[in-house]
């Protein structure tokens, strides 16, 4: 019989994660890398995602920060590629990345909901197609 460590274990697995750097993202990191997946962050703040693989590395754990735009479906093909080209394959894909583009609720523009519903929706899809 498997420990529960083993049985939740994912060693040898890789790990994409979008969106790892919010709140809710660093949980999911904090999971992903002490299970023992190497973990690629990626959304478009490289700047905080370097911040959150440093410390992650730190630990011992190995987390990679990547860039990419959920809204532009170039920048996520390049994604799948680059962590491919780098890890083999991706095991294990957590779509967290969301824009916030609607800040005035019912008040906003129908181009606000557009843009919200492409990078939400949309990016999503295909990013979840082009891993999938």
């Amino acid at each position: 019989m498997k420990d529960v460590k083993n049985l939740f274990s994912l060693e040898g697995k890789t790990a994409l994660l979008t969106g790892g750097w919010g709140g809710f993202g660093l949980q999911c990191l904090r999971a992903l890398a002490e299970s023992g997946a190497r973990t690629y962050i990626a959304s478009r703040n490289i700047t905080e995602l370097k911040k959150a693989a440093d410390d992650f590395c730190q630990r011992g754990f190995d987390v990679r920060a990547m860039q990419f735009d959920q809204g532009d479906e170039a920048s996520i093909m390049k994604l799948r590629d680059d962590v491919v080209k780098d890890a083999g394959t991706i095991d294990i894909l957590v779509n967290n990345a969301v824009a916030r583009v609607m800040k005035k609720g019912w008040d906003d523009t129908a181009e606000a909901f557009d843009l919200s519903m492409h990078i939400n929706a949309t990016g999503l899809f295909v990013l979840t197609r082009a891993v999938g």
